[in-house]
C-alpha cells in the first residue's frame, strides 16, 4: 500500500469553455494554478471524443481510439500526479453516446460541448507513478512537500475560463519537428480556413484536420510555414501560413 494523509489543499471549481480539448484544459489549467497532485471529479458532454481503451491483461492503450459524435459522461474520476519528471493526468470516463454506444477508459480528447468540475489540490505531498509499469504505471512513491503553500491570485473565474501559456521559445525549428510533435486534438490556425482540429497524428507530407463546419480536409504540410503552438484555452493552437512561391 502507498498512502500519506494530507493536511494542506485546496479546491477549485468551474468549468472548461465550449470548444476546449478537455484533457489539455484540465492540464493547462493544473499547470497555471502549480498543480501537482490532486484529485478531479466532472460532468461532460463531449463531441467528438478520444479515449484510450483498455485490454485484458495489457492495460490502457497506448494510442488513443477516435469516436465520433456526442457523448455524455456523467462522472468523470480523473488525477493528476507525475510519472518521470512530468505531470501525468488520468481522467477515467464511462461515457454513452447519442446514438447508445458506450466506450469506458482514460479520456484523451475531444471537443466540450459542457465540461464542469470539481479540483482538490494537494499542496503537501507529491504522488509518482512507475514508469517501469506498463500496464498501469502504479502510484510507486508519495514524497512529502513541505513548502509555503502556492499563491491563490490565480484562482479566480477570470483564470478558469482562460489559460493562455505561450510555449517558451529556443530560437528557429524546422518545419518538420513542429509537424512531428503535433497530435491529434491539437488544432492550427489557417489564414483562410480558420480554427481546424487535427484528426489524425500528422506526417511531412499531409495534416488530416476537421473544418469548423464539420467538413474533412487534408492540408500540404510541404507548402506551410508552422509556428511553435500556443496553449490558448487548454487547447494546443499551431499558426500556420501558406508558403509564397
Amino acid at each position: 500500500m502507498v498512502a500519506l494523509e494530507s493536511t494542506d489543499g485546496r479546491q477549485f471549481t468551474g468549468r472548461l469553455d465550449p470548444g476546449d480539448n478537455p484533457f489539455a484544459g484540465i492540464l493547462g489549467f493544473c499547470a497555471e494554478n502549480r498543480i501537482k497532485t490532486g484529485w478531479l471529479q466532472a460532468v461532460a458532454v463531449i463531441n467528438g471524443i478520444e479515449v484510450r481503451t483498455i485490454s485484458p491483461g495489457q492495460g490502457f492503450a497506448k494510442e488513443a481510439k477516435f469516436f465520433d459524435g456526442l457523448w455524455f459522461c456523467p462522472l468523470i474520476n480523473g488525477n493528476l500526479s507525475s510519472m518521470a519528471g512530468r505531470a501525468d493526468l488520468r481522467l477515467y470516463v464511462s461515457c454513452q453516446s447519442d446514438d447508445g454506444r458506450v466506450v469506458s477508459g482514460l479520456l484523451a480528447g475531444g471537443i466540450v460541448e459542457m465540461f464542469e468540475f470539481h479540483l482538490w489540490s494537494i499542496d503537501d505531498m507529491s504522488l509518482e507513478r512507475d514508469p517501469m509499469d506498463k500496464k498501469y504505471a502504479a502510484w510507486t512513491n508519495l514524497v512529502p512537500m513541505h513548502k509555503t503553500r502556492p499563491s491563490q491570485k490565480n484562482n479566480t473565474r477570470e483564470s478558469i475560463r482562460t489559460t493562455s501559456i505561450e510555449k517558451p521559445q529556443k530560437g528557429p525549428e524546422p518545419d518538420i519537428n513542429l509537424i512531428s510533435e503535433m497530435n491529434r486534438g491539437d488544432f492550427i490556425q489557417h489564414p483562410t480556413l480558420g480554427k481546424c482540429r487535427i484528426m489524425d497524428k500528422p506526417n511531412e507530407e499531409k495534416i488530416r484536420i476537421r473544418l469548423s463546419n464539420g467538413r474533412i480536409a487534408n492540408l500540404d504540410a510541404k507548402v506551410l510555414n508552422i509556428s511553435p503552438y500556443k496553449v490558448i484555452n487548454g487547447n494546443r493552437v499551431y499558426q500556420v501560413q501558406v508558403k509564397r512561391p
